[in-house]
């Protein structure tokens, strides 16, 4: 497994559901534990997902400054990287409706799409536990998401 990990910013408000861990969590339990969820690339830059080693993520709660819940990848690309590799009619029913959009609407096609799976709550952890990759520092805040120090302790072992 790789020594990285991903932390994603996330709520659990119903308002939001492109944002809601509940809201693709119900999705991936009536679709085989999986469901896809887009992240916005760097600066809005089409640049390809450099990370296809990262196989473990976490959310990051916004608003609670903590991760609550942990996650595998099963796959990661941009949008358009699913439509030209003929994946559509495998992963389609990944997709939950309220992200239909996003892959049919083709400005979208450089988002990065994660093909997750099992989901699951975990103890509260506090943020700044985690070693950001680039910086070395300890994490203060997710805006979007970050790559980590994928460490394997009690409270998030897999």
């Amino acid at each position: 497994m790789s020594n990285k990990a991903i932390i994603i910013a996330a709520n659990t408000e119903l308002r939001d559901y492109l944002g809601n861990v509940e809201k693709h969590k119900e999705w991936a339990d009536l679709h085989n534990g999986k469901v896809f969820w887009n992240l916005i690339p760097p600066g809005r830059r089409h640049i390809p997902w450099k990370n296809i080693d990262i196989k473990r993520g976490y959310f990051y709660i916004s608003g609670s400054n903590e991760i609550q819940y942990k996650f595998f990848i099963e796959r990661a690309g941009t949008i358009s990287e699913f439509k030209k590799q003929n994946l559509w009619n495998n992963v389609k029913m990944f997709i939950p409706d309220f992200r239909v959009e996003q892959w049919t609407d083709s400005g979208y096609d450089y988002f990065y799409a994660l093909l997750i799976r099992n989901i699951e709550k975990i103890d509260p952890i506090q943020l700044d536990n985690f070693q950001v990759i680039n910086t070395g520092g300890y994490a203060q805040r997710v805006m979007n998401y970050i790559i980590i120090a994928n460490r394997q302790t009690k409270e998030v072992a897999a």
